[in-house]
């Protein structure tokens, strides 16, 4: 009698914006109402296999802007503590990339080493099921968010013109990661918000990347002699960001 209801009230505040943060705000709060909703299992600590196993992720439902069939389903207590781990999850690890950026970043953008475990956490969110990239897609409704990450993009394109024809075709790891998080926010997002506000820049942002590894392309294929795809060591890099199958989900 008492579960329906704060079921109905957890998916709710899942899906409005600002949810999330508003549970994450007392962390003691939030971790007692993991461990009432977790007492019912046998060992106590389903929001963190769900946070951790990508197949038990991979089994949680994506919680829409109208949660009415959530709340509806047989959603039980520790599949909504699962959920409820993992929008916190990531908007943490979106929030502690923005602190970051304040203290070490220039320009705003953030050095390589300080985001890359952080941004590789969010690309494994992204291929943990429906439920794990509508945890990212919550966590970057903001549009201080999109605009963030967009510029840690350009600020990575604009570290590869700077470096000269050697360095351009270099892919820097973060930018695999942050490819597939926007990769995530306009096609994951069924409300369209980010593709309706940034889905221009975007575009500029894939036409500069190709443009960067345009070189490589061109030289691939002159030495492959038939214009095989086997010399075109930043086409797969583009597309290899944005593979979501296999063991390593696409990292």
């Amino acid at each position: 009698a008492v579960f329906a209801p704060l079921r109905r009230l957890a998916c709710a505040l899942l899906a409005s914006v600002g949810g999330a943060q508003f549970l994450a705000a007392e962390p003691q709060v939030f971790s007692m109402l993991l461990s009432l909703l977790n007492a019912g299992g046998s060992s106590g600590v389903a929001s963190a296999r769900a946070r951790r196993s990508p197949r038990e992720a991979a089994s949680l439902p994506p919680v829409p802007r109208f949660p009415e069939p959530v709340v509806r389903s047989a959603l039980g207590a520790q599949e909504l503590a699962g959920l409820l781990e993992l929008h916190v999850h990531a908007l943490r690890l979106v929030l502690l990339l923005v602190a970051r950026t304040r203290q070490f970043g220039t320009n705003g953008l953030l050095p390589e080493q300080e985001g890359l475990p952080l941004l590789a956490a969010l690309h494994q969110l992204c291929v943990q099921g429906s439920a794990g990239r509508d945890a990212v897609v919550c966590a970057f409704r903001s549009q201080f968010l999109v605009e963030w990450l967009l510029r840690q993009l350009d600020g990575r394109l604009d570290e590869g013109a700077a470096g000269g024809a050697a360095a351009s075709t270099q892919v820097r790891p973060s930018v695999r990661h942050l490819v597939a998080i926007l990769h995530a926010l306009i096609i994951g997002d069924p409300t369209a918000s980010a593709a309706a506000r940034f889905g221009g820049r975007a575009l500029t942002i894939c036409g500069r990347a190709i443009a960067r590894l345009e070189p490589a392309v061109g030289e691939g294929a002159a030495d492959a002699g038939d214009g095989s795809a086997g010399g075109r060591p930043g086409g797969a890099s583009l597309e290899f960001a944005l593979d979501s199958e296999g063991p390593e989900g696409g990292l």
